[in-house]
């Protein structure tokens, strides 16, 4: 297949159409998607855990829950100790969270 591309030269009054190859690129194009199937072929797709974060972020949030529900019975009865594991409790949440859902690829 041959395609030509329209090139507009303007001198003084005088304009001429010149009519120039243009280069057919479809093996080109098909050369190039056949080996992306290729190399597609060869490495596995990217895991998808978008489910999976939900999921823990969910159980995270009902843990948080219980957690304040212990908390707050804790705190009726042990009013020395409440303020120290609260914290102590909220930083080891916290960071077994981040590393478990948001670190983890």
């Amino acid at each position: 297949m041959v395609a030509f591309k329209l090139v507009k030269r303007s001198i003084g009054m005088i304009s001429t159409i010149i009519l120039a190859r243009l280069l057919v690129v479809s093996r080109e194009r098909r050369s190039i998607r056949s080996a992306f199937q290729e190399a597609a072929e060869m490495f596995p797709r990217f895991r998808d855990v978008v489910e999976y974060r939900y999921k823990l972020s969910v159980i995270a949030l009902v843990a948080f829950c219980f957690q304040q529900l212990v908390f707050l019975v804790i705190g009726s009865l042990f009013r020395r100790w409440y303020i120290a594991m609260r914290l102590t409790a909220f930083r080891l949440s916290t960071g077994a969270y981040i590393s478990l859902v948001y670190l983890r690829t």
